[in-house]
């Protein structure tokens, strides 16, 4: 275990914002033109949270406001990232995580349909756990009372150590469930490396046109992963899950055992009073299974959190736009200059959308710009007017030329870990290439610039408007353009073997 020094940070737009106060260790004035120009550092967290709040009073807006005149990131570990530059898991592969699986089986008073941890006769009858290292275990509710069977996992977790605990819904039902119980029988979660309790509180997840709301659980030490998240961000680009439930998830990626046993969620209690051994493999199963699945969906994440200054949760929970604005941030404290504030919000034009054929056609080919919005950005030299550093297109520049070299590599590794660690990172790397643009129009970005936003999408519209006038030059016929494709019909004589 390494310890070493932190002095939370604040930036603001005006110095008599933070003149005053206790804790205050430097109040250093920074160099350029933007708006955020002044950083103070506190002794303390306490002293910083204080800051924080003389800020709001004396300015009125809450710390991220649009108009706020300062800026107070509230994640430590986000805050001591951005000023060090470190990253987690720094010459370490995902196989070298210890992973933990939790899974809890619950049954219902009769008389109802769903649990509720509120219920007094509702309980906690089974919490199976799985590891990456092979343990396998469920702590059984027909041998142990509740109370005894919520300190049990406390022990296992705390003797297992993991440095991930995974779940698949675990954030909206097992995490929950398993707090909820805790407190009536007066048990401390005390998963923490250091021994602190579970902690959790109320927050929102937007994926593609989704926002979900979740109780968010945080454990010292340790990070939470949750599979059905994962799951759905996944599918906002591959489209091609059957539905988020593990079952569905797992025979879908090829991990689901032939043997797997199944239990119908409604006869849980049935199972539990009937045949207890069959529903304890059934919960062992979900565990292995949420593994597997993990294994198959993190890998992208671990190596963003390798990349940008969050850690591994916080990786996963927060969307591309902001991990960018984080990655712009960092490189701007560390050269010492001002932030800027983000722009007022402004209508941006869509890509080229249009039908030009209705009815059956065939044979249809599709033609595409591969990643065209960063290709257009880069080649033109479009970037927000207030980035005077210059760093948006040199790290859009780095990214893609990292991820180009990843996937060469990757073709070229005969190691299958090595090979497995490099698709990953590419992947991870497209993503964040792909949000660049979308950046440009983020609401909350500190270097957003709609303008900038409407050139490339103006670009792209022109670009694709030229592939469609070669097409109908070569006597294809055009059926549909989408962004960044177009899908047509080849001129007559054209042979399949010339696509």
């Amino acid at each position: 275990m390494e310890t070493g020094p932190f002095s939370p940070f604040l930036l603001a737009a005006d110095a008599e914002l933070l003149h005053d106060g206790p804790g205050l260790v430097a109040l250093t004035e920074l160099a350029g033109s933007g708006a955020l120009r002044w950083i103070a550092r506190y002794r303390s967290w306490g002293d910083a949270l204080a800051a924080r709040d003389r800020c709001r009073e004396r300015s009125g807006p809450r710390a991220f406001a649009p108009d706020a005149p300062y800026r107070f990131f509230a994640d430590p570990v986000h805050q001591y990232l951005l000023l060090t530059g470190r990253t987690s898991f720094g010459g370490l592969t995902f196989a070298d995580l210890r992973r933990l699986a939790l899974d809890i089986e619950v049954i219902t008073s009769e008389g109802f349909e769903f649990p509720s941890a509120a219920r007094p006769g509702d309980r906690i009858v089974a919490i199976a756990l799985a590891d990456s290292t092979g343990f396998r275990h469920v702590i059984r509710g027909d041998r142990l009372d509740e109370r005894e069977l919520l300190q049990e996992c406390v022990r296992l977790v705390r003797e297992r150590d993991p440095d991930v605990i995974e779940g698949h819904n675990i954030f909206r039902f097992d995490l929950e469930y398993l707090e909820a119980r805790a407190q009536r029988h007066g048990v401390v979660l005390g998963w923490g490396r250091d021994g602190s309790a579970l902690g959790g509180r109320p927050s929102r997840l937007q994926i593609a046109e989704r926002a979900i709301g979740y109780r968010r659980y945080e454990v010292a030490g340790r990070h939470i992963i949750d599979t059905w998240i994962l799951a759905q961000l996944h599918d906002v680009g591959a489209r091609d899950l059957p539905s988020f439930g593990l079952k569905e998830i797992a025979r879908h990626l090829g991990v689901a055992a032939e043997d797997r046993t199944y239990v119908d969620p409604a006869t849980i209690s049935q199972e539990f009073r009937e045949a207890p051994d069959r529903l304890m493999a059934y919960a062992l199963d979900d565990v292995v299974e949420t593994l597997a699945v993990s294994a198959i969906l993190s890998p992208p994440y671990f190596a963003q959190a390798q990349v940008v200054p969050f850690d591994y949760q916080s990786t996963v929970l927060r969307g591309a736009a902001a991990k960018i604005d984080a990655l712009l941030l960092r490189e701007y404290l560390h050269r010492a200059h001002a932030v800027p504030l983000p722009r007022p919000g402004g209508a941006v034009g869509g890509g080229l959308v249009a039908i030009f054929y209705q009815g059956i056609a065939r044979p249809v080919l599709h033609v595409d710009v591969t990643s065209l919005y960063p290709s257009l950005m880069l080649a033109g030299g479009i970037a927000p007017q207030s980035d005077e550093l210059g760093i948006f297109p040199e790290l859009l520049r780095h990214l893609t030329d990292f991820r180009v070299r990843a996937k060469r590599l990757a073709a070229g590794s005969a190691d299958p870990r090595e090979r497995g660690y490099l698709l990953a990172l590419q992947q991870s790397f497209k993503i964040l290439i792909n949000a660049f643009y979308g950046y440009l129009a983020f609401g909350g970005g500190h270097f957003n610039d709609f303008e900038a936003a409407n050139r490339v999408t103006a670009e792209g519209r022109a670009t694709v408007s030229a592939i469609i006038e070669r097409l109908a030059a070569l006597g294809a016929t055009v059926l549909e353009a989408d962004t960044d494709g177009v899908y047509f019909t080849p001129p007559s004589g054209h042979a399949p073997a010339d696509d």
